[in-house]
C-alpha cells in the first residue's frame, strides 16, 4: 500500500451494507413502561430481563431475571419465553410455551413494558443507481492493491472481536424456560381434571392461582370464568332444591297436624328450622302447632278430670244409699248434697236433687221424735234428757236448738259424773266391785250418755276392767 492511499469508509448505510456485506443493526426500542424512550441494538440475538448481565437490563418487576430471548433462526427472528413467570405478548397474542415469529414493527408487551422491534435487511435490489467512487470496483480502481486493504480490515476485526468478545448468547438458557412451560401445562391439565370432575370450587382456585403468575393466560380466564358460571348454576340448582324440600316439609306438617301427631310436625318443623333458619314460617308453624296441642290437651285433661268426677259420684251415691239403708239419714244426706254441690249433669246428680228433700224430711222428723222426748224429761231428769237430745243431735247435728240444749246440759252434768267417777275409783279401791260398777253404769246411761264425752270413755273403759 502506498503512502498517499487512504481508506474509504462510505458513509450511507446502504453503500456500506453494499460494499461491506454487513447489515445495518436491528433497533429493539421502548415505546412504553417505565423506561420509556431506552434502544437497544443487536444482530444476531438479544437477552430481555432484569439480570444486568442481559443485553436489556430492564427495571420493571413484572418482568423476570432472563424472562425471554429473541433468536435469529435461519433467515428470521423469533421471540422465545425462557423463565417467565408472567405470559408475555406480542402483539396482543399470549405467548405462553411455543416460540413465536417476529416481523419488523411487532410490539412485544412483557411485565408494563412494551417495546417495538425493527429488523434491518440487505436488499441488493433496491436500487440500481450508481454510487460513484463507492463501488468495490472504482474504490480499488483509485487505491489499487485492494487484497491487501481487505486483509488489513480483517485483521483489525479479528483483534478487535479477541478483545471485545462480547457477551455470551443467552441461547442456552432455552431448556428452562420450556421446563417451565412444561410445568404450566401440568398444571392446567390438574385444573381441567377437577373442572371435568365437577370439583368447580376447587378448579376455580387452581385456575386463580395459575393467575397469580399468569395474569394474561386465556385459558385460564376463560375455565375460572366457566367455573364460577357452573357454581352460580349449582347454588341456583341447590337453591330451587333446598326451596322444593321446604315446601314439603311445610306441607307435611300440615298433614300430620290434621292426623293430630304434633309431636312429629314439630320435630318435623325444628328439623327445617335447622335447615333454613332465617324462614319465619316453620317458627309460626311451630307456635301454632303448640298452642292447638295444649288446646286438646287441656281438653283431654277436662274429660278425663269429668270422668273421674262421674265415677267418684256415683261411688258418693251408692254410699249414700248404703247409709239410707243403715238409717244413716244424716251422713246420706250429706253425700247427697256433696253429689249436687259439684254441679255435674249426670243420672246420679238428679236422683240425689230428689232425694235430698225426702231424706231432710225424715231426718227432721227422726229428731223431733227425740228432742220431744228429751224435752219431755226435762228439768226433771236431766241425764235422761241428755241421752234423748244427743241421740237427736246424732242424727242431725245441725239442728241449732238440739245442739244448744246438749251443750247446756252436759256442762251441767259434767260435775255429777266427775263426783260418781271418783266414787267409784274409792269403792273399787275397798274392793266393792259390784258398787263400783252400778256407779260405772250409772255414769254411762243416767249421768253423760255422751260417747265422745271424757267421763263417759273413763267409765266405759273401767268397767270393761272390772269385767275382765
Amino acid at each position: 500500500m502506498n503512502g498517499n492511499e487512504t481508506l474509504f469508509i462510505p458513509k450511507d448505510d446502504k453503500a456500506f451494507s453494499q460494499i461491506y456485506g454487513i447489515n445495518k443493526p436491528n433497533q429493539l426500542e421502548i415505546i412504553n413502561g417505565p423506561e420509556n424512550g431506552r434502544c437497544f441494538s443487536f444482530y444476531e440475538s438479544i437477552t430481555i430481563g432484569r439480570n444486568q448481565d442481559s443485553e436489556t437490563a430492564l427495571k420493571d418487576p413484572g418482568i423476570s431475571l432472563k424472562h425471554a430471548l429473541i433468536q435469529k433462526i435461519g433467515h428470521q427472528y423469533f421471540y422465545i419465553p425462557i423463565q417467565a413467570q408472567n405470559i408475555s405478548f406480542v402483539n396482543d397474542m399470549a405467548v405462553d410455551q411455543k416460540k413465536c415469529l417476529l416481523k419488523s414493527q411487532d410490539i412485544i408487551t412483557v411485565g408494563r413494558t412494551q417495546l417495538r422491534i425493527k429488523l434491518e435487511s440487505i436488499d441488493h435490489d433496491d436500487s440500481n443507481e450508481e454510487i460513484p467512487l463507492k463501488t468495490p470496483s472504482r474504490f480499488f480502481e483509485k487505491h489499487g492493491n485492494h487484497r491487501l486493504y481487505i486483509s488489513i480490515c480483517i485483521v483489525v476485526f479479528l483483534l478487535f472481536y479477541a478483545l471485545f468478545p462480547g457477551k455470551p448468547k443467552s441461547g442456552i438458557e432455552i431448556p428452562s424456560a420450556i421446563a417451565e412451560s412444561k410445568e404450566l401445562k401440568i398444571r392446567l391439565e390438574t385444573c381441567h381434571n377437577l373442572f371435568q370432575s365437577s370439583q368447580f370450587n376447587k378448579a376455580k382456585a387452581c385456575y386463580q392461582d395459575i393467575l397469580r403468575h399468569c395474569p394474561k393466560n386465556s385459558e385460564s380466564l376463560l375455565r375460572m370464568a366457566q367455573c364460577q358460571q357452573q357454581i352460580n348454576t349449582i347454588r341456583k340448582e341447590n337453591q330451587i332444591a333446598l326451596e322444593n324440600r321446604i315446601n314439603a316439609m311445610i306441607q307435611q306438617s300440615y298433614e300430620l297436624e290434621n292426623q293430630n301427631n304434633f309431636q312429629q310436625a314439630i320435630d318435623l318443623l325444628t328439623e327445617g328450622q335447622n335447615i333454613a333458619p332465617d324462614n319465619a314460617l316453620f317458627s309460626l308453624r311451630i307456635e301454632h302447632i303448640q298452642k292447638k296441642n295444649e288446646e286438646i290437651n287441656q281438653r283431654q285433661r277436662s274429660r278425663e278430670m269429668h270422668e273421674q268426677q262421674l265415677a267418684d259420684i256415683r261411688n258418693r251415691f251408692q254410699s249414700a244409699m248404703q247409709k239410707k239403708r243403715n238409717n244413716d239419714f244424716y251422713q246420706a244426706l250429706k253425700d247427697l248434697e256433696s253429689i249436687v254441690a259439684l254441679n255435674i249433669s249426670c243420672h246420679e246428680t238428679q236422683q240425689a236433687v230428689s232425694l235430698i228433700p225426702k231424706l231432710q224430711i225424715k231426718l227432721i222428723k227422726e229428731t223431733k221424735i227425740f228432742y220431744v222426748k228429751g224435752k219431755k224429761h226435762y228439768p226433771k231428769n236431766k241425764g235422761l234428757a241428755l241421752k234423748y237430745f244427743y241421740k237427736a243431735f246424732t242424727l242431725y247435728p245441725d239442728y241449732e236448738d238440739v245442739k244448744m240444749r246438749v251443750d247446756e246440759l252436759i256442762r251441767t252434768q259434767e260435775p255429777v259424773a266427775k263426783r260418781l267417777y271418783g266414787d267409784a275409783i274409792i269403792y273399787e279401791g275397798i274392793n266393792r266391785l259390784k258398787k263400783t260398777q252400778k256407779i260405772l253404769l250409772d255414769i254411762i246411761n243416767r249421768v253423760m250418755p255422751v260417747e265422745n264425752h271424757i267421763y263417759y270413755k273413763k267409765a266405759h273403759q273401767k268397767l270393761s276392767e272390772i269385767k275382765a
